[in-house]
């Protein structure tokens, strides 16, 4: 075949797209689209990265919030203290734990965040 696809036009198709690339390259477009790709991988990545963090910081939020409203439930005497005790305790469980699902959900790690 000498490189030439079955419809005969594969060497043609390939030289063109050497030509649209080395023009590209002598223009400086070739290096623009490369920064402008890496530029949005990076901002990409800083993004997910602030995302993480701020979920990070949310659940050492909900767990000083499970923390005290346990505190709160022992030191509770009366019955509607109790009463509002337990609900306080069972609502900060609640999101903990769903804080916690979420960051196993996409892998957050206390390790990778201090890199």
């Amino acid at each position: 075949m000498n490189g030439i696809a079955a419809n005969g036009k594969g060497a043609v198709d390939t030289i063109i797209v050497l030509v649209v690339i080395r023009k590209m390259d002598k223009e400086g477009l070739g290096m623009a689209w490369w920064k402008w790709w890496n530029r949005d991988a990076r901002v990409l990545l800083e993004q997910t990265v602030s995302e993480k963090m701020l979920l990070y910081r949310e659940i050492c939020v909900a767990k000083r919030e499970w923390e005290n409203a346990h505190a709160l439930f022992q030191e509770a005497t009366e019955v509607d203290e109790i009463d509002y005790a337990i609900y306080l305790l069972e609502a900060t469980e609640k999101r903990y734990d769903m804080l916690i699902k979420k960051a196993k959900r996409i892998q957050l790690s206390v390790l990778m965040l201090n890199a």
